[in-house]
């Protein structure tokens, strides 16, 4: 079927749009953060907070920076260099090189007030390999 347009005709009338309604958002029955204008909670820093003395740190930056872990890391140093706990050798070319850490500890007194500051280095054998790192098991 074939529909061909007809003529226009001077009564042809123009259509009318009638105005678009905006209709308000819909408005969520909860309270948000976003209503309340609550986002990110509000952060207080209190700067006149310090460490008490008996702080035991986790890290070596954190300890070398009072005098009684320097004082715990070097007698646990000159300990170790007396009682000649380890030989100085030159590293070997097929073998990885173990690491060590710092481990902290603060001992208490009954009354809970700090009595010495421990320190001690820890290889950090759990990279170990047998045949690798160490061929007999001391038990």
């Amino acid at each position: 079927m074939l529909v061909t347009p007809s003529p226009p005709t001077s009564t042809t009338s123009i259509p009318t749009v009638s105005p678009l309604t905006i209709s308000p958002p819909r408005q969520h029955p909860k309270l948000t953060r976003l209503k309340t204008g609550h986002l990110k909670p509000k952060t207080i820093l209190d700067l006149s907070v310090t460490l008490s003395p008996d702080f035991t740190p986790t890290t070596f930056n954190q300890a070398n920076k009072y005098a009684v872990w320097r004082t715990a890391m070097s007698n646990e140093l000159n300990g170790l260099l007396q009682q000649q706990t380890w030989t100085l050798v030159p590293p070997p070319a097929d073998a990885p090189i173990l690491g060590c850490r710092w481990t902290y500890k603060t001992k208490l007194d009954p009354a809970g007030h700090p009595l010495t500051h421990k320190a001690r280095l820890v290889s950090q054998g759990s990279t170990q390999e047998h045949g690798v790192n160490y061929h007999e098991n001391l038990i």
